[in-house]
């Protein structure tokens, strides 16, 4: 399912691609093509995947037509763009994710997250390296890090008692 930024579209396997009222839910239009698995949103055009014809390509929703951009040695399922580093990655049949050029060249093998498997990964996402998992704001501090935190500040007001207990012994 991917957001152009103005239509919600649905890969529906066996029965083609569907476009969403993003108020009601209602499928407003389904149009026939082939096969298709993975869907992202690069460079203001639609990228699809068809999974038995192994292509991964450009699709026009006013024109319904399909253009090939690269093939891929086996089945193709999700697809997720990294628009950082302009790297298309795929999910394959066997369950690789690899990382291809928008000119389909292959990166390197790519890896495996569930070992070996028996069809493809789909619904890949792409946050990035740096993108937020809560929308902004800052991190939460691991435990070691609330540990220093709460030896400094135990440290820094024993210092202060002790300099107190030595002014009032003087005076």
């Amino acid at each position: 399912m991917i957001w152009t930024g103005t239509e919600l579209y649905h890969a529906q396997y066996g029965n083609g691609i569907q476009q969403i009222d993003i108020n009601t839910g209602q499928v407003l239009s389904n149009q026939s093509q082939p096969d298709v698995v993975g869907m992202s949103f690069v460079g203001g055009q639609i990228w699809i995947t068809q999974w038995s014809g192994r292509e991964v390509g450009i699709w026009n929703p006013t024109t319904n037509a399909f253009t090939p951009e690269f093939s891929t040695p086996s089945n193709a399922g999700g697809l997720a763009y990294d628009p950082t580093d302009g790297i298309m990655w795929v999910g394959l049949e066997g369950g690789s994710v690899v990382p291809y050029t928008l000119a389909g060249v292959q990166l390197n093998g790519g890896f495996q997250p569930f070992g070996e498997i028996d069809d493809t990964i789909d619904g890949l996402a792409f946050l990035g390296e740096s993108a937020p998992s809560n929308g902004g704001g800052g991190g939460i501090p691991e435990p070691s890090s609330w540990a220093l935190m709460v030896l400094g500040f135990g440290g820094l007001g024993a210092a202060l008692r002790s300099r107190r207990r030595m002014a009032m012994a003087v005076a």
